[in-house]
């Protein structure tokens, strides 16, 4: 039954390998709310047998009936995607002058010149000229930046890659991250008293 619910687990119903860590709907994949809904009930089983208040044969045998939903909602994104994808010149800029970038004002002229000099990867991008590291995180510029490198380089855009995303996913004020409890010192202790008679290097 632990193998029936490993693959229950792929469609999306519990995500991440922390244990006690689960994730459904759209923060796991996209499937609409259908898929989402059995995706939650699939993930809460998972976290009542973590908690002990259900067996594993339980969580399978309540779980198996929920595993076609998701699989069955999700043959239509294909259709969605494509019918409902924005058109290219909303995307992709024509005037080398268009902001791509409004964070760091970046053009689709800065962009070409990055990837004239090699850098055609939207992390190298995103070194080079700060892309994705603003306030808005990419939110803005993400898809666009994407498209134009692959449009520049001429690949498809999954094989060009998107940004690394990285916490903190919103802008955190300072002074909420001056008030961040700093660490123990009961776990400052232990971890030096793990670390005694370890020859340091510097």
């Amino acid at each position: 039954m632990d193998n029936i619910f490993d693959s229950i687990v792929g469609c999306g119903g519990l995500l991440g390998s922390a244990i006690g860590f689960g994730l459904a709907g759209g923060g796991a994949r996209i499937g609409g709310a259908v898929a989402a809904e059995a995706a939650g009930r699939i993930a809460a089983l998972g976290s009542l047998c973590e908690l002990g208040r259900i067996t594993t044969l339980d969580r399978g045998r309540q779980a198996f009936r929920y595993i076609v939903i998701p699989k069955r909602e999700r043959k239509v994104r294909p259709f969605l995607e494509a019918w409902f994808r924005s058109v290219d010149h909303f995307r992709l800029p024509s005037g080398e002058n268009t902001i791509l970038c409004r964070c760091e004002e970046l053009s689709l002229k800065d962009v070409r010149d990055v990837v004239e000099i090699g850098l055609a990867e939207p992390n190298q991008l995103k070194s080079f000229s700060r892309a994705g590291i603003c306030p808005c995180q990419g939110r803005f510029c993400g898809l666009s930046l994407q498209d134009s490198i692959a449009r520049e380089t001429g690949r498809n855009v999954s094989d060009v890659g998107y940004f690394r995303l990285r916490p903190p996913i919103k802008p955190l004020p300072l002074d909420e991250l001056a008030e961040l409890d700093s660490e123990p010192e009961a776990n400052i202790s232990a971890r030096s008293s793990e670390n005694d008679g370890v020859e340091k290097y510097c």
